[in-house]
């Protein structure tokens, strides 16, 4: 599914997670990033910011039976994609899923894959076993970094500020 700026999961996101240049960064040396924290930690909103960002992006919600059965014809048909899924535990064959798209996107250059879930055992188990062997970048998003505070109240414009040249003030105080 492509997505647009004015999807209403992304109407109250005004900058990105640190993760969404974690991603990025690891995408080039990495086919696929396994993606994982707690519970409305952001990892939709990140992938989301992804999808808005990446021409040939497409997001499937694996818990939504239509974009599972979407993710078989993608996998089949698309050689060009960043293909973004969501909450992969709650797909159906999900181990043998994730082996069977690491392994696409290990032989073909133009495929990539970032998958997310909230279950950190399951997801860390799939970048270790099925997606392992250095097929896959591990990227775990916490609650909120301290840099992450600092960008999104305005006490620096960016996540590559020196900050030992920035005054933000007893930020946490605050």
């Amino acid at each position: 599914m492509k997505i647009t700026t004015d999807d209403p999961r992304l109407i109250e996101v005004t900058k990105e997670r640190l993760a969404v240049t974690r991603i990025e960064k690891a995408l080039l040396d990495y086919p696929m990033v396994v993606l994982s924290g707690p519970r409305k930690v952001g990892k939709t909103v990140a992938l989301l910011q992804m999808a808005i960002k990446t021409e040939n992006a497409e997001y499937l919600d694996c818990g939504v039976p239509e974009d599972a059965a979407e993710l078989e014809r993608i996998f089949h048909s698309r050689v060009s994609v960043l293909l973004l899924l969501d909450e992969i535990q709650k797909l159906k064959r999900c181990h043998d899923w994730v082996s069977y798209l690491a392994h696409k996107a290990q032989i073909t250059s133009t495929f990539r894959v970032i998958i997310t879930g909230s279950v950190a055992a399951c997801m860390e188990i799939l970048a270790r076993g099925k997606a392992g062997g250095g097929r896959s970048k591990y990227v775990h998003i916490p609650i909120i970094t301290y840099l992450e505070y600092l960008y999104l109240t305005n006490k620096i414009t960016g996540y590559d500020t020196n900050l030992l040249q920035t005054d933000y003030g007893d930020s946490f105080y605050d």
